[in-house]
């Protein structure tokens, strides 16, 4: 009995650890995401919840959405012209984050992928830093 309790103490205490750390974007960033989410659904076509699917990550991949996601980015100025983040930008957003360290790595290994066009590097680099990253945004 006493081998059981610690088996799902162990794993509740594991399963915690495992979950990414939320992270609650400054509301001055969030406002402004909020704004040029709204221009990019209408500019691209994307669907009215593109921006939801976004913060928290669950975009899925086609192409309207990578568009979708390089205007989102560009308007918030932290992509180039070829859709790799600008790293100081980027990273100054995690900055009050216990994880900024986990995260600038993640960025580094992240904007180092290649696709055929600026829409989906952007969104394959997005897709990666998501994936690694321990810690969910939200607006």
């Amino acid at each position: 009995m006493i081998y059981t309790v610690l088996l799902f103490t162990v794993l509740c205490v594991l399963g915690a650890n495992a979950s990414p750390a939320p992270l609650k974007l400054p509301t001055q960033i969030a406002e402004k995401v909020k704004l040029v989410g709204s221009q990019c659904i209408k500019e691209t076509g994307a669907p009215a919840d593109a921006l939801t699917n976004t913060i928290p990550w669950n975009l899925s991949e086609n192409e309207t959405n990578e568009k979708f996601l390089f205007c989102l980015c560009k308007g918030n100025n932290l992509i180039n012209d070829e859709g790799y983040f600008d790293y100081e930008k980027t990273v100054k957003i995690f900055a009050n984050s216990d994880k900024k360290d986990d995260t600038a790595k993640a960025l580094t290994e992240c904007n180092a992928l290649k696709a055929k066009d600026k829409y989906e590097t952007v969104y394959k680099i997005t897709d990666c830093f998501f994936g690694k990253i321990p810690i969910t945004l939200s607006l």
